[in-house]
């Protein structure tokens, strides 16, 4: 087979013979590069390093692009190798555990990624550091990450033999004709993945296990519950205790904490999780903010409008809300044989406003505002604070208008 012509992207460029993997290139071009890499892109795709490279189709050279440490695409690598960690560590432990998900968070400053599991009996906090520890040990033995590639069938076999459901599932929804997975070597652990991971478990390093919650497979409340341990992962010990002092501060000032010892709110068990009640000294505060908002909303020319807090589930069909986000809505209630529906958003409600006379282009532009108070089905494993909530006031503003009279 004829050798490969394989470009860095700094633009060295090197032959390699057939079958030579992404890392054994990598260190022919650049040996920093390469000791430093936890993944690479290949052409563009995302790839692990024990990846083996082919000759282009059309000729040509093959791309390399090293994933680097101190960069998002790292982290993710790094988080998400980390999260497979975790869970060959609770396997390990618990043996007989259901695996669910385990993505990398980037958007998510609280946790860096977690694993949904059904173990055989209730985790604690108390299980935490006992995990961790377990984790530690793994990567200690720098054990490899490896992908295999096989057909759909002999997955659904093998997880099947695994008895575990929910991989099965996931892999007769989303896998096509070849199906890509990952083991941790000497380890109990198998996962459907796409990957790219880390080439072996020395590369972790800093991690810390951090909370638990409860949540429900694919977030339906109808499916099986299941726990999920959170974790975060940096590249180093240092960024990794930074990030935990700084946590440590944030959690000083946790608007939660300020909110219970200046009396300013309240959730109470007994009346719903995620609900808010405005305390005196709180309500004060939010009273302020709301009265500047609508100064300057009415300084701006719009006009203060106020909406019903539900409406005819008819509407939520032609906004697109049942199609596309009914999972969290508040289920329908019925009076008189009509189904109705808390509104999630405000917007039906101000075109509703503007529809309900004819309008001259003269008229426009029309805005309206609102302080309106909308209503989410959010789980409570998702519930946080004031953050996420079940029921909350937006400051919420639309404006009608012609395409002439759009500024940019």
């Amino acid at each position: 087979m004829a050798d490969i012509n394989v470009q860095l992207n700094n633009g060295q460029v090197t032959l390699v013979p057939a079958s030579t993997t992404v890392g054994e290139a990598l260190k022919k071009l650049d040996r920093d590069a390469a000791k430093q890499a936890l993944a690479a892109r290949v052409n563009g795709r995302e790839v692990d390093l024990a990846y083996a490279l082919d000759s282009p189709q059309n000729g040509g050279s093959v791309q390399i692009e090293p994933v680097l440490p101190q960069t998002l695409e790292g982290l993710d690598v790094l988080r998400h190798s980390t999260a497979h960690l975790l869970a060959a560590a609770v396997l390990d432990l618990f043996p007989g555990t259901k695996l669910g998900i385990g993505p990398a968070l980037l958007d998510d400053p609280r946790y860096g990624f977690f694993y949904d599991v059904i173990a055989p009996r209730q985790l604690t906090e108390a299980d935490l550091p006992v995990i961790e520890k377990r984790m530690r040990q793994i990567a200690s033995k720098n054990l490899p990450y490896r992908r295999a590639e096989i057909t759909k069938l002999e997955a659904l076999k093998i997880f099947e033999e695994r008895d575990e459901p929910l991989k099965r599932e996931l892999i007769d929804e989303k896998a096509g004709e070849t199906v890509s997975v990952y083991y941790i070597d000497n380890s109990p652990f198998i996962d459907f993945c796409l990957g790219p991971h880390v080439p072996n478990t020395n590369k972790l390093r800093a991690f810390k296990l951090l909370s638990l919650a409860g949540a429900y497979w694919k977030g339906d409340a109808s499916l099986p519950q299941m726990q999920r341990i959170y974790g975060t992962a940096y590249f180093s010990q240092e960024e990794l205790d930074a990030w935990l002092k700084q946590r440590e501060e944030a959690e000083k000032r946790d608007h939660r904490r300020l909110g219970r010892e200046l009396d300013l709110f309240s959730i109470q068990e007994q009346y719903g999780q995620g609900l808010i009640f405005w305390h005196p000294k709180g309500a004060v505060i939010r009273q302020q903010m709301e009265d500047y908002l609508r100064e300057e909303l009415v300084r701006r020319n719009y006009s203060i409008v106020y909406t019903p807090h539900i409406a005819k589930r008819e509407l939520w069909h032609i906004s697109g809300h049942e199609q596309n986000y009914a999972d969290s809505m508040f289920a329908p209630t019925t009076l008189e044989e009509t189904e109705f529906r808390l509104k999630p958003m405000n917007c039906p409600m101000h075109i509703a406003i503007f529809k309900s006379q004819q309008r001259s282009y003269r008229d426009l532009p029309q805005r309206y505002a609102e302080m309106g108070t909308v209503y989410r089905g959010e789980l409570s494993g998702t519930l946080h604070g004031l953050m996420r909530v079940r029921g909350f006031t937006v400051d919420d503003a639309h404006l009608f208008c012609t395409p002439e009279q759009v500024r940019k």
